[in-house]
């Protein structure tokens, strides 16, 4: 019986989980690490590396309506979480 409940919160806790996307997660992770940096000449350096990144994301899945909205979920939660 306790094997069974194991098995069942663990297939709850994937089912469960967060929607992903390798690219909106480094989007996410760029724009974690401009919010943690000091405002100076390199701040503005990194947040042009994330604009740059977002627009080279859109560019690459902009062909492909299920990639694109496969990314635009992953990274609507992951901004629901704390990103940006």
């Amino acid at each position: 019986m306790n094997k069974l409940f194991t098995i069942l919160i663990f297939i709850a806790g994937f089912s469960c989980s967060a929607p992903k996307h390798p690219d909106a997660t480094k989007l996410c992770n760029c724009w974690t690490r401009l919010k943690h940096e000091k405002l100076d000449s390199t701040s503005y350096s990194l947040a042009d590396s994330c604009d740059n990144l977002y627009k080279n994301i859109l560019d690459k899945i902009k062909d492909n309506e299920e990639e694109m909205a496969a990314f635009n979920v992953a990274y609507s939660a992951l901004q629901e979480n704390g990103c940006r």
